[in-house]
């Protein structure tokens, strides 16, 4: 009797261990083929950003960047030379002031308000900012999708437009 009920707990363990075990592989499986999608929805974003900024070396525009630190954003649109322009949500109607290079993007989402790259590594994404849901893009991608890696994102409690050194 006692071998036939260890013979039994045996057995339950093991199906319960080969269970688990499949349920973790499914749980690996499913992140790699997520981490590939999403790796190929940022290069695509990545098309986008690198074919909007110019080939060529340009002459920068004579322009005093120092204006930034004395003026508001929207004032230095209409200085001639500026580099910067006027897109309006189609949604909102409110208007936002960005560089030309990512008028593509924020038609996609108006919730960028940067990009960050770093040469010679992968380092190559959007940087998002809602202002009016905390941690939106904790488990969000660019497009706003439920995603557990996330998005790069400015915390809701900067402004991204006036000049500081810290920005969280």
């Amino acid at each position: 009797m006692k071998k036939a009920l260890g013979k039994t707990a045996y057995i339950l363990l093991i199906t319960v261990l080969i269970c688990a075990f499949l349920y973790s592989g499914w749980q690996l499986v499913d992140y790699f083929t997520k981490s590939i999608k999403t790796e190929k929805a940022y290069d695509g974003l990545s098309d986008i950003m690198h074919q909007a900024r110019p080939t060529e070396e340009v002459e920068a525009p004579d322009f005093d960047w120092s204006l930034l630190d004395r003026m508001p954003v929207e004032a230095l649109v209409e200085m001639p030379e500026s580099p910067y322009v006027t897109v309006v949500d189609e949604e909102t109607g409110k208007a936002t002031v960005m560089l030309p290079e990512f008028q593509e993007l924020f038609a996609i989402n108006p919730d960028i308000v940067g990009w960050i790259s770093i040469d010679d590594t992968e380092i190559d994404y959007p940087v998002m900012q809602r202002c009016e849901e905390k941690d939106y893009y904790l488990h969000r991608d660019f497009y706003g999708k439920k995603e557990a890696r996330g998005c790069i994102y400015v915390d809701e409690k900067c402004d991204v437009f006036a000049p500081s050194d810290n920005v969280l």
